[in-house]
């Protein structure tokens, strides 16, 4: 059910350059396990030719880790506590154990039928709401989102839920306004102040993305240690947007300490070293890279870079042929042209690196 990873661009006007330099951290959505293609067909990209951080998995898994959490909280105070499993009587019953047990597509299709069936109580449509994210449905969850909402607007999940929906869909108006409007009934939700963060990054405001994800880690206890690696990598992300590359090194270092194989921080802390001229530790970052998933192109076309600055033409070659036959592989087009071109200039002079 896990979406596909994409680059938001920070190379427009009014983002921040960094010199003649080119660079770009990895802000995909990935799926577990990672797969190659991006959102809207766009390619996947590198520390050449944009500015792009990633966010990673942080954004949309972490959402979805929220919506199911919340999925076991939808019954509080809401729902009346449901038969026995042995006897379920209505297709909302039918949806609602399904949902319970894990079983979506299931869980969908007696939520859809309990609906067809004239059951039009908020209860439902959030049940269906709640499916409709687990399935990764962003556009599917719309329509039974509001609909709970209009019947019960006192109840603050489906807001969580449209928010999240929405964010997925790139409504990223929406998203701030109904994760806030979900905040307001719970503030203490370290997660969903997280996302709230990433939408704000989404939009270019980064000072608010700081202060939700800072708000976030307020609250530890509600996070383990992997989520907790995501929120750092997001605020070195969101403080190298405001061109703060040593600050942005520090956090990366808090995410990777938590968590070392967090790909993301390794892949994006080479990034920064990239625009540090900190050759050898960008390396390094980018063999962690590669140690743990040998075939991601993105990678091989920024050690090919490094390689290249540090006099490894032969390397550089090797790697950028690499990243040439994953992107291929991958049917990323642009990300291939990249590395054809950058092996149709390497008898010229070393570009910058950012």
């Amino acid at each position: 059910m896990w979406p596909t990873m994409y680059w938001k661009k920070l190379s427009r006007a009014g983002k921040p350059n960094f010199g003649a330099r080119n660079y770009t951290v990895w802000t995909g959505r990935r799926t577990l396990p990672p797969h190659r293609q991006s959102r809207n067909g766009a390619s996947a990209q590198t520390c050449q030719n944009s500015r792009t951080p990633w966010a990673g998995v942080g954004r949309w898994w972490l959402a979805l880790m929220l919506a199911a959490t919340v999925v076991l909280g939808l019954g509080q105070g809401a729902i009346a506590a449901p038969p026995s499993p042995s006897l379920p009587t209505t297709a909302f019953d039918q949806g609602r154990i399904a949902l319970e047990r894990g079983d979506y597509g299931t869980a969908a299709a007696y939520l859809d039928q309990a609906l067809d069936q004239g059951d039009h109580r908020a209860t439902v449509y959030r049940y269906r709401c709640a499916v409709a994210v687990q399935l990764g449905d962003a556009a599917g969850a719309i329509a039974p989102c509001s609909a709970a909402i209009q019947a019960d607007p006192q109840v603050p999940q489906p807001y969580l839920y449209r928010g999240l929906a929405h964010y997925r869909l790139g409504h990223q108006g929406a998203a701030h306004g109904d994760l806030t409007a979900y905040l307001k009934a719970r503030p203490g939700d370290s997660i969903a102040r997280y996302n709230r963060g990433l939408v704000a990054f989404a939009q270019g405001d980064y000072g608010a993305a700081i202060a939700d994800y800072h708000t976030a880690l307020a609250q530890p206890d509600q996070l383990d240690p992997t989520a907790l690696a995501q929120v750092f990598n997001d605020l070195g992300l969101a403080h190298l947007a405001q061109a703060q590359p040593a600050v942005a090194r520090a956090y990366l270092d808090q995410a990777i300490a938590l968590d070392g194989d967090n790909l993301r921080a390794y892949f994006n802390r080479g990034c920064v070293c990239h625009h540090q001229r900190q050759y050898a530790a960008a390396l390094a970052d980018f063999e962690q890279v590669l140690a743990r998933d040998p075939t991601h192109a993105e990678t091989y076309l920024n050690r090919g870079k490094v390689r290249q600055q540090l006099g490894d033409t032969a390397g550089a070659i090797a790697d950028w042929h690499q990243a040439a036959d994953y992107f291929a592989a991958q049917g990323q087009t642009a990300g291939y042209h990249q590395a054809q071109q950058l092996l149709r200039q390497r008898s010229t002079p070393a570009m910058a690196l950012g």
